[in-house]
């Protein structure tokens, strides 16, 4: 099988990257494959949180904590939104709720750190309302009265989508643009073809397919194999099956039963604090790093 795009990976950032490449590139024959089904891995069991800023209207901020400038990291969720409510708009279902979210404080040095992360977004004309006490939380949101909460940042543009939705709601308009899915094909080896006349890479997977491409799209998350696929675009060849990656994944809290059920997103302080308090700041490893 021969095509310009493969992208493995079936996941949110392999079914939206097919998208925008039918969209923007719709003379290039995409390919999207997974080893299981569409959103059957991570995706599937994400929160699908969506932290919402706003739009900045000055150009003033400088700070840096990774990659991206907070700047950088508002403006694209900024697009992601846009474009969930245009998938929404064509009508397909992406279950989102924009509901806003808090950012909780839960003690004084907390509350100390969120004040004056409130201040600089709004110093810097992001859409984000300071709440100095409980009771202006539980006005908000009546789902949190009985909590020990000492303040919050309410974002009223934050919100979050069911992922499954989302993901499906990408690759079946991808799919209506000519792009091929292919599931249930696990990627085995990456090969660099010696003759560039016709393709630059071959991919072999479990069913005996081989695929070969100009573009291969790494969009398989925790199951990327990096110091495998990685020097398989130098060298030439790599075997996934050398090594075996496992996954970890977070928390899951079941709660009694509210008498308010809670209607924002919650977001804590305290992660934030306590990366911003290390010599060498917050990693750049996090992904979750709101100020």
């Amino acid at each position: 099988m021969d095509t310009d795009y493969l992208i493995i990976g079936g996941g949110i950032v392999g079914t939206s990257i097919a998208y925008m490449l039918s969209v923007f590139s719709p003379s290039k024959k995409t390919i999207l494959v997974d080893k299981n089904t569409v959103g059957s891995a991570t995706t599937g069991m994400s929160a699908g949180t969506l932290y919402c800023l706003g739009q900045r209207k000055s150009n003033t901020l400088k700070k840096r904590y990774s990659r991206f400038s907070l700047e950088d990291k508002a403006a694209l969720v900024m697009e992601t939104r846009s474009m969930i409510k245009t998938m929404e708009a064509k009508g397909y279902d992406c279950g989102y709720h924009e509901t806003g979210a808090l950012t909780l404080a839960l003690n004084e040095e907390e509350k100390k750190y969120l004040e004056s992360s409130y201040k600089l977004l709004q110093q810097n004309k992001y859409e984000v309302e300071w709440l100095p006490n409980i009771e202006a939380v539980v006005q908000c949101d009546p789902g949190m009265a009985g909590s020990k909460i000492a303040a919050a940042i309410h974002t009223p543009l934050s919100g979050f989508v069911d992922p499954m939705l989302l993901c499906h709601a990408f690759a079946n308009a991808a799919q209506k643009k000519g792009v091929v899915l292919l599931e249930n094909h696990d990627a085995q080896r990456i090969e660099k073809l010696r003759d560039f006349s016709k393709r630059r890479y071959g991919v072999s997977f479990n069913t005996g397919l081989t695929v070969c491409t100009d573009q291969v799209v790494l969009a398989t998350g925790i199951f990327s194999w990096r110091n495998l696929f990685r020097p398989a675009l130098v060298s030439k060849t790599y075997d996934r099956n050398e090594q075996d990656t496992f996954a970890c994944k977070g928390q899951i809290w079941i709660t009694q039963a509210l008498e308010h059920p809670i209607s924002k997103v919650l977001f804590f302080a305290g992660s934030a604090l306590h990366w911003s308090t290390k010599p060498d700041g917050i990693p750049s490893q996090c992904t979750h790093t709101q100020y």
